[in-house]
């Protein structure tokens, strides 16, 4: 056992003489050991054991002493140590469960009505994001691992080619193998002859790969704080509040202006406001600002013919705003509209824009454990007519930088 110890890692060669943990099965006497020896544990490093306690342990975790220069029976305590090189080997995971306890973060709501949608809405709400979902490192080996698993589910996989067997052709030898000056033949099928079967070509096959869920909804946490950070995730109270009447009304909501007729009409409104309020100005905001109120709405979600967006829905959003959306927005190009629940990091990845509705957030917040977030933010902020977010000076925020933890 020590020879197998300080071989196994320079860690635990520290170890080899010293004090060990096995898992073997307890007895009384090992009941009182892991008594003696759990609060050490526990203890030991409390930044790296919040919500851990003594219950928590392995009922079969026990010392044992190993003869070593220390003296016989005497025994030290390594708990430390063997906390701080587990950590060290496992930061991933530890980081993972700590974002069980991180506080959330607190993203501003925007709304489809106003007229810039990537803006924080004049309500001055905001959503709290559960840390789970949204505050993973960016961990690249698991984004392309979902989206490998993703693109070979697209596969159909019907590609299918006859061999020397399949074709119409007759199976006797064309001529005799010696005698003719020429080189040697089988059948009209061979493949070497036009008109027969096709050598190692592809035949029907199932393409699928698989992956465990857990990684699958990893990808999906990792591919939504990626977008977070790079500020291009919106959250919407509802799809309802969309006034559009058709493709054309939603296509000029969400695409930026044209350059050109934006300056024409900005230098219009000018001249239209100060000889409106040349007696008065301090009735009515000066034409500055709205000028600046209008440069706002130059730069939206991109270029008109160069939309990228998923618009993700929860479960409780109504089948006629769904399909009143749709009729909008199907025939623009590079849009998708998906339910909560078929999200995958792929389509998150696929698309440069995401926007989703507070029932996506709360779905996803119930599936990583952590819908306790909203109620504890109903409980404590909540002041809006729900009680599910937080009242922010929405003026602070910018579309393109990434909010801060509250």
């Amino acid at each position: 056992m020590k020879h197998i110890i300080s071989t196994l890692s320079p860690a635990f060669s520290a170890l080899g003489r010293r004090t060990f943990a096995t898992a073997i099965p307890h007895t009384a006497a090992q009941e009182a050991q892991r008594a003696t020896h759990a609060p050490s544990i526990v203890t030991a490093q409390p930044e790296a054991n919040i919500g851990i306690a003594e219950e928590d342990l392995p009922t079969n975790l026990v010392y044992e002493d190993v003869e070593g220069p220390l003296g016989e029976g005497e025994m030290v305590d390594v708990t430390e140590d063997v906390l701080r090189m587990l950590e060290r080997d496992n930061a991933f995971a530890s980081s993972s469960k700590m974002l069980q306890y991180a506080d959330p973060t607190f993203l501003p709501l925007s709304s489809l009505r106003d007229i810039n949608p990537t803006l924080p809405a004049s309500e001055g709400l905001a959503v709290p994001l559960p840390p789970v979902v949204f505050q993973q490192p960016l961990r690249r080996d698991i984004l392309h691992r979902c989206v490998v698993y993703y693109r070979s589910l697209l596969r159909q996989g019907t590609a299918s080619t006859k061999t020397r067997a399949d074709v119409n052709r007759s199976g006797r030898k064309l001529y005799r193998q010696k005698g003719t000056g020429k080189a040697r033949v089988g059948s009209a099928g061979s493949g070497t002859r036009r008109g027969g079967g096709t050598i190692h070509g592809p035949h029907p096959r199932d393409f699928a790969q698989a992956l465990p869920r857990k990684v699958q909804h990893l990808g999906l946490h990792v591919a939504l704080s990626s977008k977070l950070q790079s500020g291009l995730l919106r959250v919407i109270q509802d799809y309802g509040e969309a006034d559009w009447s058709g493709t054309r009304d939603a296509s000029i909501a969400l695409s930026d202006e044209n350059p050109v007729a934006f300056k024409a009409r900005q230098e219009s409104a000018k001249g239209m406001l100060e000889e409106r309020f040349e007696a008065d100005e301090s009735a009515s905001p000066t034409a500055q600002e709205t000028v600046e109120t209008m440069s706002s709405s130059l730069i939206k979600f991109g270029p008109r013919d160069d939309l990228s967006i998923t618009f993700v829905h929860g479960p409780a959003t109504e089948i006629a705003t769904l399909e009143k959306i749709d009729r909008c927005l199907r025939n623009i190009p590079g849009i998708d509209i998906l339910p909560v629940e078929d999200l995958a990091a792929y389509e998150v990845l696929l698309r440069k824009w995401i926007v989703m509705d507070v029932s996506a957030v709360e779905w996803l917040a119930a599936r990583a454990g952590q819908s306790e977030l909203l109620d504890s933010a109903e409980s404590v902020e909540g002041e809006s007519a729900e009680g599910r977010f937080e009242e922010v000076n929405a003026s602070e925020g910018s579309p393109t930088q990434p909010p801060v933890n509250a």
